[in-house]
């Protein structure tokens, strides 16, 4: 747990090493980030990394994982091997009670990186730019309906045989940022980030109910979308496997759109 007293240097620190704004450093301490690892350089905090319990299922098996989110040293203390310190500190606390580890890298150059580390890319996503478009021939009934999200999340999990699973908490949390409608029995989870719409989260049923939704954004004067969805095609986050039965595991198969940038 973060000591009260130091929780403003966390966040401060967080702030100035990822650029984000106040509210969201205010909103995701208090929603998620209280287990921290750091290491110290006379006494000041230089490099440190949050950990996130979360549950998982490998293989169809349910096991636990910890989502490494937040990982940074200050830049002045950097190249000196800090961060491997933070990991090691993490491990040492969490490897006899989890199945793997689990992160996003923030860019494409870290995932060499972290392979030094003993993480390999295990999820891929594809990202699409689609156009929204006018179809006065289409005819549909949409709702806004947040209280239905976290049931269809966990229906559309069951298709995949390996995924992070959130916490009804969590997609709470999305929520917050973001608008969840439904045509039939698709749902769209819409999230807006620097000025850019994302469909973080599609829950298709019928291939002509995503026609339909493009057709409700352009009425809504939305010009484009940019949809992600599990495929083989962008790398997006690495794993550590712990547990015997997870090292051989394929999660490439699988599904996670984990991150709460």
């Amino acid at each position: 747990m973060i000591p009260k007293h130091e929780l403003s240097t966390y966040k401060q620190l967080f702030r100035e090493v990822f650029s984000e704004s106040l509210e969201f450093c205010d909103k995701i301490f208090s929603h998620r980030l209280d287990t921290v690892f750091d290491k110290r350089e006379n006494g000041s905090i230089v490099s440190f990394l949050y950990a996130i319990p979360f549950a998982a299922k490998v293989k169809g098996r349910p096991c636990r994982a910890i989502y490494v989110y937040g990982v940074g040293t200050v830049p002045e203390a950097r190249g000196k091997g800090y961060m491997k310190e933070v990991f090691q500190k993490m491990e040492a606390f969490y490897n006899d009670t989890v199945d793997f580890y689990y992160l996003v890298p923030a860019s494409e150059s870290l995932f060499s990186l972290y392979e030094t580390l003993g993480y390999k890319t295990g999820f891929y996503l594809k990202k699409e730019l689609l156009f929204s478009k006018r179809n006065p021939d289409l005819a549909y009934d949409i709702k806004e309906a947040p209280e239905e999200f976290h049931k269809d999340y966990l229906a559309y999990l069951e298709q995949f045989d390996t995924a992070i699973i959130r916490t009804e908490e969590d997609n709470r949390f999305y929520l917050s940022e973001g608008n969840y409608y439904k045509i039939g029995n698709s749902g769209f989870l819409l999230l807006k980030e620097n000025n850019t719409l994302y469909l973080r989260e599609m829950f298709l049923d019928k291939e002509a109910e995503l026609d339909c939704f493009l057709d409700f954004l352009a009425q809504k004067g939305t010009d484009s979308v940019i949809l992600t969805r599990p495929e083989a095609k962008t790398p997006y986050a690495m794993v550590k496997p712990v547990s015997p039965f997870v090292k051989n595991a394929d999660f490439s198969i699988g599904y996670t759109n984990l991150n709460f940038d």
